[in-house]
């Protein structure tokens, strides 16, 4: 099962600053999940929603196989205004067929962070 507490921001984090994030993926099969940090949605609370904040990383997005109880570690440059953000990706299950191989199972999930605040 896919749940919200998988991806998560570590730490105090400085406006502009690069910061640690971890997705940990807790549930009892694999997980293909975009290319962190390239595949990361970040956004800012307003008046109790979230508007997406413009990120300017270019790279190669490639689905990275997460197995059951290992987890990923990255980094991404924190916005360079205060204020209380979040990051979302997404994830999908993953099963082995009967020949082996890790086949796909029903649609992406998005997860989304516990909000973070970013200090001057």
């Amino acid at each position: 099962m896919i749940t919200q507490n998988m991806l998560f921001v570590t730490g105090p984090v400085s406006a502009g600053r690069s910061a640690i994030a971890v997705f940990r993926n807790s549930s009892g099969s694999a997980l293909s999940v975009g290319d962190l940090p390239c595949a990361v949605d970040l956004q800012k609370s307003n008046h109790g929603g979230w508007n997406s904040v413009p990120y300017g990383r270019a790279c190669d997005v490639v689905a990275r196989m997460v197995p059951p109880g290992d987890s990923l570690t990255f980094t991404f440059t924190a916005p360079a205004n205060s204020g209380v953000y979040r990051i979302q990706t997404t994830a999908k299950l993953l099963a082995r067929s009967g020949t082996g191989q890790q086949v796909l199972l029903a649609g992406y999930t998005v997860i989304g962070s516990a909000p973070f605040v970013t200090t001057p």
